[in-house]
């Protein structure tokens, strides 16, 4: 068997895209063996051709993360992979330095825009936020001629990146299997628990988000919202419990390490609506949520805020209505539009599904490996 290994500093070893996706993806052919170095994460399930290695125990800030490198290059010298994929900026200079002496076949999988993200989603002051943004750009920039291949989680980072050739795109579509589902309405006096899910940061959207449903549960009272999610910013989880205090109508689980796939998929099943409050920034607005493909393939109604992508995908299925968190209508008139509407009136199918880009990475691999 053919070694791969799929890498990231702070996504657990767990992770939903390296694991459920890219790892099981492979492991199905029977043909690889991969190594997935990343995060700790409690209870990794035991799998065939499929190992876990903890490359950071401590939280993201800790000073462990300086020596992350160094330790990544120790275990990629142990394993000795035909592949490498890495997943995070930080390792590029090490895979590149690796690749170089050890001859493997070297992958980035953009899983996000790093730069843009650190320069727009105001996690730092807006002077240190470009400084590091554009050397983050920078360390990508250099490492990009020796990268064979570049997988894309977002269509929108080709252009974003410059891009011209030697990439794929492989979205965050779901591994779900999607349910049929009948037209239905949510009629009024309806108990209906609203979910927010996942990372959580202030451009999120959250506090607009409680905000609003704030307004909204004094007149449907038998409404609940939970949330449930990691908050990476201990500044922002201390403001997201300040806001929720004393509330009977809100529940929350938030935890400051990443939240496991399972219980995510639990909390998507539970609401009767998710809610994806994102704001509109530059960073964001050219993404599609996982989230979104997740509650489609359930057969959850969607709230999100105005965003033409997310309401072409969920527009065939009317799973959706699109809400401005920012400045939203007065609860009433939504409650019209809620109860009016008749959500799936077809159900998703397969083109929301990861099946088809399992199918794209196999072959890539295979390709690439010759």
């Amino acid at each position: 068997m053919k070694k791969v290994i799929i890498a990231s500093v702070l996504k657990p070893v767990n992770d939903t895209r390296a694991f459920h996706k890219l790892a099981l993806s492979l492991r199905e052919t029977n043909k690889y063996h991969v190594n997935i170095i990343g995060f700790f994460a409690k209870n990794t399930p035991n799998e065939p051709n499929i190992v876990f290695t903890t490359l950071q125990h401590n939280h993201r800030l800790h000073y462990t993360r300086l020596t992350a490198s160094l330790r990544f290059i120790n275990f990629v010298k142990s394993y000795k992979p035909d592949l490498v994929v890495v997943t995070t900026y930080e390792l590029l200079p090490a895979a590149v330095y690796l690749k170089k002496r050890m001859g493997f076949k070297l992958i980035y999988d953009v899983q996000e825009n790093y730069s843009l993200n650190i320069k727009s989603n105001k996690t730092l002051p807006s002077w240190l936020g470009r400084i590091l943004g554009g050397s983050v750009g920078y360390l990508e920039e250099k490492a990009f001629s020796s990268i064979d291949h570049f997988v894309l989680a977002e269509r929108s980072y080709k252009l974003e990146l410059g891009l011209r050739d030697n990439y794929t795109i492989l979205e965050n579509k779901t591994t779900i299997q999607p349910v049929k589902v009948s037209p239905f309405k949510l009629t009024s006096g309806q108990a209906l628990t609203f979910v927010i899910y996942g990372t959580l940061t202030p451009v999120y959207g959250v506090e607009e988000a409680i905000d609003w449903f704030l307004n909204l549960s004094q007149h449907e009272p038998l409404f609940r919202l939970t949330i449930v999610g990691h908050v990476p910013l201990k500044s922002f989880h201390q403001t997201i419990l300040e806001k929720v205090e004393g509330n009977v109508n809100i529940h929350h689980n938030l935890s400051s390490t990443p939240i496991s796939y399972p219980q995510i998929l639990t909390t998507a099943s539970m609401a009767d609506v998710v809610l994806l409050p994102y704001q509109q920034i530059a960073s964001i607005r050219y993404k599609i949520p996982t989230k979104l493909y997740e509650s489609l393939a359930l057969g959850k109604p969607i709230i999100h805020s105005p965003n033409a992508l997310w309401k072409d995908i969920s527009a065939p299925y009317t799973a959706s209505l699109e809400l401005d968190f920012l400045n939203p209508p007065s609860s009433l008139d939504f409650l019209r539009q809620l109860h009016a509407h008749t959500f799936y009136q077809n159900s998703p199918g397969e083109s929301i599904s990861w099946t088809p880009e399992s199918t794209r990475w196999t072959t890539l691999v295979d390709n690439l490996l010759g």
